[in-house]
C-alpha cells in the first residue's frame, strides 16, 4: 500500500526527525553500535538507555515516552560508570532536543515527557564537572 503524507501538516514529526538526525551526525557515541546500556526507569512507559564513546568521552542518555497519548514521568536510575560524573555531587545534562540544561545529582533523577510537545530527551552528560547553567 502506498500512502502519501502531508509533511507540512500541523503536528508533523519532520522537525523532530531533522533534529535527531543532526544530533546523530554530531555525536560520536551515536555513530557506532557498541557501548550501549539500558538504564532502569520506574515507569514501564518510559525507556532509557545510555551510549558513550570512550575515545571522545561523549556520553548520552536517551529517555523516550512509549505512550503516544499521555504524559509519562518517572525516576531514571543511571549507571554512572561510563558517564565520568560524581556519584553524589551535581553535574549538568543538556537536552539536545530542547537545548535546556538541567543540574542533576547522583544516579537517580526525575523526568517527565509529554508526547504532544516533547516525546523524548537526548541528554548530553557534561563530564567536565561544570554546572554553569540550570533551568
Amino acid at each position: 500500500e502506498i500512502k502519501h503524507w502531508n509533511l507540512d501538516a500541523a503536528g508533523s514529526i519532520i522537525p523532530l526527525i531533522t533534529r535527531v538526525n543532526r544530533i546523530r551526525g554530531q555525536s560520536k557515541a551515536l555513530q557506532q553500535t557498541r557501548n550501549v546500556r539500558v538504564q532502569h526507569v520506574d515507569n514501564s512507559m518510559l525507556m532509557a538507555y545510555s551510549k558513550w564513546d570512550d575515545a571522545t568521552s561523549d556520553c548520552l542518555l536517551v529517555v523516550v515516552n512509549l505512550d503516544p497519548h499521555h504524559v509519562q514521568s518517572g525516576w531514571v536510575t543511571m549507571d554512572l560508570e561510563h558517564a565520568n560524573v560524581p556519584s553524589s555531587g551535581p553535574y549538568e545534562v543538556l537536552d539536545l532536543l530542547s537545548d535546556r540544561a538541567y543540574v542533576w545529582t547522583g544516579p537517580r533523577n526525575f523526568v517527565s515527557l509529554d508526547p504532544a510537545s516533547q516525546p523524548a530527551h537526548i541528554f548530553r552528560i557534561d563530564t567536565t564537572g561544570s554546572t554553569t547553567r540550570s533551568t
